[in-house]
Parts: C-alpha cells; sequence; structure tokens
C-alpha cells in the first residue's frame, strides 16, 4: 500500500505548488486526500473483518490504542511546534485557538463552517486527520453491526445514507467549503474503502454454489488487465476533475458530488481490492511492479510526516527563495522530505514498534488460546503494522 500511499502524497504536494507535478495530476492532485480515505477505510476493515472472523469479536480498546499511536505522537510535535514558533505569522490569539481546534479534531468544521481560525495557519492540513479520527469513532459501531449481519449491505446503506445526507445539502445551496472540508460530507469515501474490504472478506467466505462464481469474478478482479482498465479509468478522472469552485448550477455539484466522486472512489477500492487478490493468487501486475520501486516505497512510507510538514517546508522555502520556478519546487520537496525523514525517524517510527510490540503480544495470546483450545482456532501467519 505504500507506493499507493506515495502517489496520494504527491497528489498532494501537486495541488499545494508543486508544479512540475502537474504533467501527472493535472488539476485533480487535491483528490490525494481522497485516496488516503479510501486506503485507510480499505486497511483498518481488513484487520477489524480478520479479526472478527477469527475470534468472533472485535477489541475495541485495541483498535483505539493502535489509533492512537499510529496517528497521535507526530501531529501532537507538529501542533506544539506550531504553539511555540508561530511559523506563519498569523495573530497570536487566532494561532493558540487554531491549535486547540486541531488538537479536539474539529478543523474540519472549522473550515467547512468557515469559523475563520485554520484557514492560514498550518495547521489547517488537520481537517482530514479530524475527518478521519471522528470515523476511527463510528468505526466499533459499524463492526460492531457487521458482526451482527455479516454482509456489506451495512456498509452500502450507511453509504446511501450519506449520499442522501449531501445531495440535501447541494439542494439547500450550502457552500463548496461545507461540502468539501467536512466529516458529514467526505466520510462516504472511507467507506467506499470499507465496503470493498468487505466484499473480499465476504468473497473468501462463499459457499457453494455460489462460491465458484464468487472465485471467478475474484480471479477477473485480480488479473493484470483488469487492474490497467481501473488504474488508466482513475488516473483519467484524476486528470480531468474540475476543483469544487468551478462547479455554477446545482446540478453541476450534484453530478460531481454523488456520482464523479463516488465513482472515484469506487474505483479505489476496487484497485485495492485487485491489489490485494493479486496478492493472494501470487500475480504480479505492471502496477504493482511500478508502485513497488524503492522511491515509491520510501515515499509513502513517509507520506503521514510528509503531509503533516509539507506546508511549514513549502513556507519556508518560500521565505527563503521566493516563488522561483522549478528551482524552488525542486528545492520545497527536497526540504518537505528531510524534515519529513527526521519526524518518522525521531517520532513516528519509536510509537510504530510498540504498536507492532503489541500486535505480537496479542497474537501470542491467540496462539495460547488455540493450543488451549485444541487448535481450534484459526489464527493469522503474519501482522500488518503500517496502518
Amino acid at each position: 500500500m505504500d507506493g499507493l500511499r506515495a502517489i496520494s502524497i504527491l497528489g498532494v504536494l501537486a495541488f499545494h505548488g508543486v508544479n512540475f507535478l502537474h504533467c501527472v495530476f493535472g488539476r485533480g492532485g487535491w483528490l490525494g486526500v481522497d485516496i488516503f480515505f479510501v486506503i485507510s477505510g480499505f486497511l483498518i476493515s481488513r484487520l477489524a473483518f480478520a479479526e472478527i472472523e477469527r475470534t468472533g469479536s472485535f477489541n475495541v480498546k485495541r483498535f483505539f490504542t493502535s489509533r492512537l499511536l499510529r496517528i497521535s505522537p507526530a501531529v501532537w510535535v507538529m501542533l506544539a511546534f506550531c504553539a511555540i514558533f508561530n511559523p506563519f505569522n498569523t495573530v497570536e490569539s487566532v494561532n493558540r485557538t487554531a491549535i486547540a481546534i486541531a488538537a479536539l479534531n474539529l478543523t474540519d468544521y472549522d473550515l467547512a463552517l468557515q469559523w475563520g481560525n485554520s484557514g492560514k495557519s498550518l495547521v489547517a492540513v488537520c481537517w482530514s486527520l479530524a475527518i478521519e479520527e471522528k470515523f476511527y469513532l463510528l468505526f466499533p459501531f459499524l463492526m460492531l453491526f457487521y458482526k451482527r449481519f455479516r454482509t456489506p449491505a451495512v456498509i452500502v446503506a450507511l453509504i446511501v445514507v450519506a449520499e442522501a445526507w449531501k445531495g440535501y445539502l447541494i439542494s439547500s445551496g450550502v457552500d463548496w467549503v461545507r461540502i468539501t472540508a467536512a466529516f458529514d460530507t467526505r466520510f462516504d469515501e472511507i467507506l467506499f474503502g470499507c465496503l470493498g474490504a468487505s466484499i473480499l472478506s465476504q468473497a473468501q467466505g462463499a459457499r457453494q454454489p455460489a462460491k465458484q462464481y464468487v472465485d471467478r469474478a475474484m480471479k477477473l478482479l485480480a488479473h493484470p488487465l483488469t487492474t490497467t482498465v481501473i488504474v488508466i479509468a482513475a488516473w483519467y478522472l484524476l486528470r480531468h476533475f474540475m476543483h469544487p469552485t468551478e462547479l455554477i448550477t446545482t446540478a453541476q455539484k450534484q453530478l460531481y458530488w454523488l456520482l464523479f466522486v463516488p465513482i472515484f472512489a469506487s474505483l479505489i477500492s476496487l484497485l485495492l481490492m485487485s491489489f490485494a487478490l493479486a496478492q493472494s493468487y501470487g500475480r504480479v501486475s505492471w502496477v504493482a511492479r511500478l508502485l513497488s520501486v524503492p522511491p515509491m516505497l520510501a515515499v509513502g512510507k513517509l507520506s503521514y510526516s510528509i503531509y503533516l510538514w509539507h506546508s511549514v517546508a513549502f513556507f519556508a522555502i518560500t521565505q527563503i527563495l521566493g516563488d522561483v520556478g522549478i528551482v524552488s519546487d525542486l528545492a520545497k520537496v527536497a526540504f518537505t522530505l528531510v524534515v519529513a525523514t527526521a519526524s518518522y525517524f525521531l517520532i513516528e517510527k519509536p510509537f510504530l514498534t510498540i504498536k507492532k510490540r503489541m500486535a505480537v503480544r496479542a497474537l501470542d495470546l491467540k496462539l495460547d488460546d488455540a493450543v488451549t483450545a485444541g487448535g481450534a482456532q484459526k489464527v493469522p501467519t503474519a501482522i500488518s503494522t503500517g496502518v
């Protein structure tokens, strides 16, 4: 997944001013965040569904501890940096308010409802983290329903409700920022990732006579040609997406938010499913090979730190060099990578190590339980720690 994370963060950098990346992303670099949303929903759901199938339950405490160790340390350090140094020289009271709002995971609504605190500060990047953090609060309830009914229809129903609410807001004439930045109008993209993981989980547990048809469909989805078609379609949409500010009529807004964005999220979810299935079948497409080259994997691994720190890095380079085209762009990217690397190794990685140890300890406990029960439980052979 690190390769796809690299694509996501490069799209964000393109949208925020790295002009030489526009040849790849066109006007659609802002959709890099949408890709992150789908990836997040897909990965946390795959782990949760596997836990439910394996143990019959979902450990909420371990889930929140894992999310806390993964997300919070790096963003807390970034917020502390902003509080101490106030890098954008905003009014001190506004800066403190924006940091407090970010710490409470409300930056998305600060932007969406135009409270006026975060828009010109470094912590504006916390809007997407605020959306994800709110979704994590919703996620255990989603797993409760999934455990009860064991069907993707639960997630589909939530998506329908989310799209209906979005359609209502659009029809009522809200500002484009309201739709773009808030949890209640963007969490549907995380749900598309959850839906892909749910379909995979159900496919693996399919029974006869449906199993043979499900297996054929999954093998078709894993085929390198299918992966290629999905990538071309997603890239076309990425290149030709309009920005929400360009939408004028209500019909245009509805077409954009209720059709194009869900289609794009669905394509990313299908791509993740294709990668997962191809790996299980031992197939490797050219797309997977491209995304697995060392530079892409390295950028993907640093993607969270890059996202947190790129605004301050861009600001610093602009203050030193000004906006001087390719030289400035390269300097922005280089300095961002330096800061992100430091953040990853000094802040993220130590806490990821703790997270990994917790996961291994949990696995050891399950192995002990399985031995005690005579090996009745199915225990996974590997744990993903990159979520």
